[in-house]
């Protein structure tokens, strides 16, 4: 048992490191999606996508030494936002894409790493 908490909180260390490089990702290719597009858009948000999903893994295997704290993450919440974030995706909705990650996905990637780091405090 003591194993595992230890993986785990040396993944929220990893997610620590690698998140803020992730935010100024997603940030950007909002931007872009918002109408600023470049030739390369499309490959940049494939791997900001990968990034997601690296993360929503970590967030996941560590829901268990997430809750030790005070930081309430909904988890529903953010799980609708990335069906409606793959739905818009799949529609090629650029705008949609954009504010999808303005208002919902950045600020659970937000709050997870606040909670992240709480974690790794104690």
């Amino acid at each position: 048992m003591e194993d595992n908490r230890a993986e785990q909180i040396e993944a929220l260390q990893a997610m620590l490191e690698y998140n803020p490089k992730l935010l100024r990702a997603m940030k950007a290719v909002a931007e872009e999606l918002a109408g600023s597009r470049q030739p390369d858009t499309d490959e940049y948000l494939l791997a900001v996508i990968k990034g997601m999903n690296w993360e929503i893994a970590v967030f996941n295997g560590t829901m268990e030494v997430l809750k030790e704290q005070d930081t309430v993450i909904d988890k529903d919440a953010a799980n609708d936002a990335f069906v409606a974030f793959s739905d818009l995706y799949k529609n090629k909705d650029d705008k949609g894409m954009a504010e999808c990650l303005q208002q919902k996905i950045i600020p659970f990637f937000e709050v997870f790493e606040e909670a992240a780091t709480k974690r790794c405090a104690m």
